[in-house]
């Protein structure tokens, strides 16, 4: 086998490669610099080996002619990378010297060792070449003792990895470590998405006691450089126990989209005393860019924090927008001493910054919080309140925010703290959204309550919330139409600031025992309350429908469904224009009056309890007499009232074989109601005219 030679450092191709002659001169000489920086390399780059793949003879990694190489001051004797040696440095660039590859790379088999590796796309193709192990192949990547503090072992620069058998990579840096950096390509194009694919097992281990680490690193500051890592073999992230480690990172600078996909990953193990430190994903913007980062559907990322002091999931910016949105399923659970979900918009006076986090999956939270006032979920700035600043959390899936932790100011699911920005939760139809806290989640928190005051926290429901536990406060929370609120035994803290409106169409839920008055607080206001509410009593004690929020204030409502054993007792007159459902349990009437609407009905009148003054009054029919007033007759249980009917006129009532069977004609006058039950026909006869209407009484 022979050996290329070339006096041109392969890797100075870290740079454009679209250069006039003179440039590319230049370039070789600041690429070796810049390598210098990148790979902590002075006079120790030269003890290393560099191949660099021209690919000429075939795709066999194994075959010494497909491979141009650079001995360093120590040279070896290897022909290919990895025969002998472990620490020589691998460049997969799409081809040498401007001449592309005949070949992609493959690793066919063999269990081979380098010190660094770079696939990028220098030559060829803005696609980028692209390595592939092959099944039953092993490549570890292990840094060297040539290469210093921070040095990444894998870095993709617009190039593929496409693993089939193993990929073993192995960072020692104590400062700062990644396992695979992806960033800018060489040559920039279109829009192009670099990858991570295969089916083979991956293992990347950082070392213990680093300052700053990521098994994935995003950086780039082309909106046009994509990377889609796909995680379908078994996934092994061996994260540090100290310092901020991430499995992905997308780090401050980046512009570019990140797609996760696969089956994806688990972090950590409960009771193994390797605690993850921070955990899944740290996004952080300090420019006008709008980087983002997507989970695919079907892939699962799982965190199992064991004493962690960081956020599992951090987005941090101060200026542009960033986006994080799950299309599949994060699971996080476990100890820790700080918020696992931090959203901190530190934006500037001069600044626009907008956090976006976007739930089309599964977002589940199962954690003890052991921290002083601190939630699952924390919202703040480190800066003033300005304007610009907003956070929105939407979700069309499912999302579960669940804190166990109990002491004083613990517990909560969710926390906008210190001088947090506007925060916006939006739960949409189909989406279905969980507190479950051992004390109530805090929005705006108000001065004077031992907290800075934050700006207005809202959460706009359209799907289903369930109050799992703990309730809410300082929070806006408007249930629109279709919207369903489900407090169980707990309650929202309606204020004038910060109010609570059940609109119309939506669902209020409700086992808290009294009531209605699970919307609780300085303001349960009945205008917040709109009479096109549905609502559902279904505790397990005995319950009260509950105050409206003016004393002896009639309740109304659409559809109402009593569905409590133990039974419901009415605080209120209450008007019901839809269907009263009797599910379970018996309805008390007490002192107050149950009005059906015209359009109404009840589902069985055999457990609602009339012994007490209160009666049920069905709103039968109306017509117009002669002078344009309304009649009505109302209907309980016993008689049939008239209202509305003026001197002079009768009201006759017939059968549907139009025989007359009851008449009246004064005001308030009162007829037997049984006989008259079925189809009527019921005429109002004036001096001049006759009105007639078909009735069902």
């Amino acid at each position: 086998m022979k050996t290329k030679k070339t006096s041109f450092h392969p890797l100075s191709l870290l740079r454009s490669n679209k250069q006039n002659n003179f440039k590319q001169k230049l370039n070789r000489v600041f690429g070796i610099i810049l390598l210098s920086l990148l790979f902590g390399v002075t006079n120790t780059l030269c003890a290393q080996d560099t191949f660099t793949w021209n690919g000429s003879s075939s795709t066999d990694w194994a075959t010494a002619d497909n491979w141009t190489i650079v001995r360093g001051g120590a040279p070896g004797t290897d022909t290919y990378p990895g025969q002998t040696r472990l620490v020589d440095i691998v460049v997969i660039q799409g081809g040498i010297a401007g001449t592309p590859s005949t070949y992609q790379p493959t690793l066919a088999s063999g269990t081979l060792q380098i010190g660094v590796l770079m696939v990028s796309n220098a030559v060829g193709p803005v696609s980028g070449a692209t390595l592939t192990i092959s099944s039953g192949a092993t490549l570890a990547v292990s840094g060297s003792a040539g290469t210093a503090v921070g040095t990444p072992t894998v870095i993709l620069k617009g190039g593929n990895i496409i693993n089939n058998g193993s990929l073993n990579i192995t960072s020692s840096s104590t400062s700062v470590n990644y396992g695979i950096i992806c960033t800018d390509p060489i040559q920039y194009g279109s829009v192009t998405k670099y990858s991570y694919s295969g089916s083979g097992a991956l293992t990347i281990t950082q070392a213990a006691g680093a300052a700053a680490s990521s098994s994935f690193y995003f950086k780039s500051g082309s909106t046009t450089t994509n990377y889609e890592i796909l995680f379908n073999g078994t996934t092994t992230l061996n994260l540090p126990t100290a310092g901020a480690a991430y499995a992905l990172t997308l780090d401050n600078g980046s512009k570019n989209a990140i797609t996760i996909g696969g089956a994806g990953f688990t972090i950590g193990a409960a009771g193994t005393g390797n605690g993850i430190k921070n955990g899944l994903i740290s996004m952080i913007s300090y420019y006008n860019y709008t980087p983002s980062l997507s989970i695919n559907a079907g892939t699962t990322l799982t965190a199992v924090l064991e004493n962690s002091t960081g956020g599992c999931v951090s987005m941090v910016a101060n200026n542009g927008t960033i986006t994080l949105t799950n299309n599949g399923t994060i699971n996080i659970s476990g100890t820790t001493t700080k918020t696992p979900i931090v959203l901190n918009n530190a934006a500037s006076a001069s600044n626009t910054c907008t956090l976006n986090f976007n739930n089309a999956g599964i977002f589940s939270t199962n954690l003890a919080v052991n921290g002083d006032s601190r939630g699952v979920m924390l919202t703040n700035s480190n800066n003033n309140l300005y304007t610009s600043a907003a956070i929105n959390v939407t979700n069309s899936g499912i999302m579960t925010l669940k804190n166990t932790q109990t002491g004083t100011n613990m517990g909560t699911a969710f926390l906008a703290q210190s001088n947090s920005p506007a925060i916006t939760f939006t739960n949409n139809s189909g989406g279905t959204f969980e507190f479950s806290g051992t004390v109530a989640s805090l929005g705006n928190i108000p001065s004077g309550t031992g907290y800075t005051g934050s700006r207005a926290t809202t959460f706009n429901n359209s799907g289903t919330v369930n109050l799992l536990s703990g309730g809410l406060t300082y929070i806006t929370f408007n249930n629109n139409s279709g919207g369903i609120l489900d407090c169980k035994t707990n309650s929202i803290t309606s204020t004038a600031t910060n109010p609570t409106s059940i609109g119309a169409g939506s669902i209020l839920k409700t086992a808290y025992t009294s009531g209605l008055a699970c919307i609780g607080g300085t303001l349960p206001n009945s205008a917040l309350l709109d009479a096109g509410t549905n609502y559902v009593f279904n505790g397990v004690a005995a319950q009260t429908t509950g105050a409206t929020g003016t004393a002896g204030a009639a309740l109304t409502a659409n559809n109402i469904e009593i569905n409590n054993a133990a039974g419901i007792t009415l605080s209120n007159a209450t008007n019901i224009n839809g269907v009263l459902t009797m599910t379970a349990g018996t309805l008390t009437l007490g002192t107050h009056n149950l009005t059906i609407g015209v359009l109404g009905s009840i589902t069985s009148e055999t457990n609602i309890d009339q012994t007490g003054t209160g009666k049920i009054i069905k709103l039968v029919t109306a017509l117009e007499n002669n002078k344009l007033n309304e009649l009505i007759l109302l209907a309980n249980a016993n008689e049939l009232t008239i209202k509305g009917l003026q001197a002079g006129n009768i009201v006759a009532i017939y059968n549907a074989a139009g025989q007359l069977l009851k008449q009246a004609t004064s005001e308030g006058e009162q007829i037997d109601f049984p006989s008259l039950k079925g189809l009527c026909i019921v005429k109002v006869i004036t001096a001049t005219t006759t009105k007639t209407a078909k009735v069902v009484l």
